[in-house]
């Protein structure tokens, strides 16, 4: 049996490997220096290592689909079931970061909107007032964004699941009508 095997497939893999390893690496420091310094222990950066968070499950999804891909040219007939949780788990970890951007996309358009009103209302009212108003309405914005994530990272996996029940019922009706084609055939 020839090696199917190249160069390029071996610069994919290596390439692969060393970013993903490199981007673990950076999303463990941001994440080891927001709990080492309390003073960098603030909303935004709290979202931020929630973003690193899923960017670690990203890296690690990258290594096991790097390992995927190399195991399914060397042994094709043995990891198609493999291969499919591979790139199920990369694809997940993809939409989880995509969603905490998101999150944090909309923490910062709230917490603008916010300060404007803030603002605005400095100059009517005592700012002592507004202060305690304004850290109030911070932790409502971060709990409706944190919600909000939930919500849909939990909708994206009840959809992968509906998805893959399809696909199975799919492939049992398939066997079924083969199974019934090579029955009546021999007949």
């Amino acid at each position: 049996m020839e090696d199917i095997w190249t160069a390029t497939d071996s610069a994919y893999v290596d390439i692969s490997v060393v970013t993903a390893f490199l981007s673990i690496i950076g999303c463990m420091v941001i994440i080891a220096l927001f709990f080492t310094f309390k003073e960098l222990r603030t909303t935004s950066r709290q979202l931020l290592v929630f973003l690193s968070i899923a960017d670690i499950i990203v890296g690690l999804a990258s290594i096991v689909q790097a390992r995927g891909y190399v195991l399914s040219l060397r042994l094709p007939d043995q990891m198609s079931k493999a291969c499919q949780v591979d790139a199920g788990l990369w694809v997940w970890a993809q939409v989880s970061a995509a969603l905490w951007t998101s999150a944090i996309a909309l923490y910062l358009f709230l917490s603008s909107s916010n300060r404007s009103s803030y603002s605005s209302n400095n100059n009517n009212n005592n700012s002592s007032s507004s202060s305690s108003s304004s850290s109030s309405s911070s932790k409502t914005v971060v709990v409706v964004v944190v919600v909000v994530a939930v919500v849909v990272v939990v909708v994206v996996i009840v959809v992968l699941v509906v998805v893959v029940v399809v696909v199975v019922v799919v492939v049992v009706v398939v066997v079924v009508v083969v199974v019934v084609v090579v029955v009546v055939v021999k007949q």
